[in-house]
């Protein structure tokens, strides 16, 4: 399970001064959580993801990132999601710095037993209070993907594909989920 400090008043500037020690620092209105380096199967399924929505997004005009990257939503809470996709500036470059990323339109995040409980509660909330048109939790060892909307009270879950289409004006990307898994585990 991540580690939670019992401290409730950590800032984005006071999470800067913490050394690089290998873990993964977030923080959530204030509350900070600490994320050990992450098992291989889950990094092999956000790489995955990763491709899966890098090669659609270049076709649609956005942009996909992956962790360590921060998202920063206010002086007290920042958080790094597994993967996530992100507008296109105004002249529909890349953004150049974190500073100048709009909201993301897609976030991913990759459950591992150390953030099941951050991912599912205080991150999931947060995400939908930004209004984060799509907030998926992937579970490799279920081998599902939740899918959380704005106004969603329980998740969607998903076994076999599912679609994502950010835009009316494209086709949607259709994820074989079944494939994604299969690579994650090798069988």
């Amino acid at each position: 399970m991540a580690e939670r400090r019992a401290e409730h008043d950590w800032t984005v500037e006071r999470l800067h001064r913490i050394p690089d020690d290998g873990q993964r620092y977030e923080i959530v209105d204030g509350e900070l959580f600490v994320t050990p380096t992450p098992a291989l199967r889950h990094q092999y399924a956000a790489v995955e993801l990763l491709v899966l929505l890098r090669s659609y997004c270049r076709e649609v005009g956005l942009q996909v990132v992956a962790a360590p990257a921060d998202v920063r939503v206010s002086d007290n809470t920042l958080v790094q999601p597994d993967v996530f996709v992100v507008p296109m500036d105004a002249s529909g470059r890349p953004p150049a710095s974190y500073e100048q990323m709009g909201r993301p339109v897609l976030v991913v995040e990759v459950l591992s037993p150390s953030t099941v409980r951050t991912d599912r509660e205080p991150k999931r909330r947060l995400y939908q209070a930004m209004r984060v048109p799509e907030y998926w939790i992937v579970d490799t060892p279920a081998r599902t993907v939740e899918r959380w909307l704005p106004d969603s009270r329980e998740a969607q879950v998903f076994r076999d594909t599912i679609r994502w289409r950010p835009m009316e004006s494209f086709d949607a990307l259709v994820v074989d989920l079944v494939a994604v898994f299969r690579s994650v585990y090798g069988d």
